[in-house]
C-alpha cells in the first residue's frame, strides 16, 4: 500500500525520468546492501528429501480423489473457481478505468491504491471484529454477495454522483469483502478437510481454482469490445456465484448426514 502511494507521489513530482532513475539507484542500493551480508555460523540441517515428479503426481490424485469424495470441499472449489473467472475479468479492465469513467491521467493508480487500503482495512477488521461477524461459512457467503453487489452498483453510483471519488468508494468496499472471503474461505476449507490430505488438497484447489484466471481472460478479452463502466456490473456476476454457492450448500446439508456447524 505505502510502494503505491510512494510510487504515485514521485511519478507526479519527479515525472518518468526521475522515477525511473530512483528505481534504478533504489535497485542499486539494494545490490550493495546484499553483497556486504554475512552469513552467520549455524549448524548444518540435512537437507529434506526432494519430491519425485511421479510422488507429486500421486499426491495431487489423492488430493483429487478426497475432494471427489466431499461434497463441502467440492462447491468450495466451484465457488472458488468461478470467483477467480469473475476476477479475471475485473483485474483485465482495471488497466483501462481512465477510458472507462473518462477520468485523469492518475485513474490507474487511484484504483490500485484503494484496492491496496481496502486489503489491509479487510485484514484488520477481519482480526478486530472476530467471532462477531458470524461463523465462517456465514461470513462468507455474506462477503462474496457484498462483493458481487459492490461492482455491481458501480455504474449507478457513478451516473448519480458525477465523480470518481465514487468509483473509488466501491473499490475500495470491494476489496475490504474480497479480504473478508478469501481468510473465511481458507478457514472453511481448512475445517472441512481432514488433517491428513489437508496440504494436498490445498494444493489440488489452488491449482484448479487458479487455472480458471487465464480462461476468464481469454473469454472476456473476446468480449469486451471497448472498455465501459457496463462491464462492473457484469462482473457482478460474483454474485451469481455466492447465491450458487449457497444453494449448492443447502443442498448438501440435505444430502449428508453432518450439518455444517459452523454456520
Amino acid at each position: 500500500m505505502v510502494a503505491l502511494m510512494l510510487s504515485a507521489a514521485l511519478l507526479t513530482l519527479c515525472h518518468e525520468q526521475g522515477a525511473l532513475l530512483v528505481n534504478a539507484m533504489s535497485f542499486g542500493t539494494s545490490a550493495l546492501l546484499n553483497s556486504m551480508l554475512r552469513t552467520a555460523p549455524h549448524a548444518e540441517v540435512p537437507a529434506a528429501g526432494r519430491t519425485s515428479p511421479r510422488q507429486f503426481v500421486s499426491d495431487f490424485v489423492e488430493g483429487l480423489r478426497f475432494i471427489g469424495g466431499s461434497s463441502e470441499v467440492r462447491y468450495l472449489l466451484l465457488m472458488s473457481s468461478l470467483v477467480n473467472f469473475f476476477l479475471a475479468g475485473y483485474n483485465l479492465m482495471t488497466p483501462f478505468v481512465q477510458m472507462s469513467f473518462g477520468a485523469g491521467d492518475a485513474a490507474y493508480a487511484e484504483p490500485l491504491t484503494s484496492s491496496s487500503v481496502g486489503g489491509v482495512l479487510g485484514a484488520i477488521l477481519t482480526r478486530l471484529l472476530g467471532d462477531r461477524l458470524g461463523g465462517p461459512r456465514v461470513t462468507l457467503f455474506a462477503a462474496l454477495f457484498g462483493c458481487g453487489l459492490s461492482l455491481a452498483l458501480l455504474p449507478a453510483f457513478l451516473h448519480l454522483w458525477q465523480a470518481f471519488a465514487a468509483v473509488l468508494a466501491c473499490i475500495l468496499v470491494f476489496a475490504v469483502l474480497l479480504t473478508f472471503y478469501n481468510i473465511q474461505f481458507f478457514s472453511v476449507l481448512q475445517a472441512s478437510v481432514d488433517e491428513a490430505y489437508l496440504g494436498r488438497t490445498f494444493s489440488c484447489v489452488f491449482v484448479i481454482a487458479t487455472l480458471l484466471m487465464p480462461l476468464g481472460t481469454l473469454v472476456f478479452n473476446r468480449l469486451i469490445v471497448a472498455p465501459e463502466a457496463f462491464w462492473y456490473a457484469a462482473f457482478g456476476g460474483i454474485c451469481a456465484s455466492s447465491l450458487l454457492a449457497l444453494v449448492l450448500a443447502v443442498g448438501v446439508e440435505g444430502r449428508d448426514s453432518t450439518p455444517w456447524e459452523m454456520c
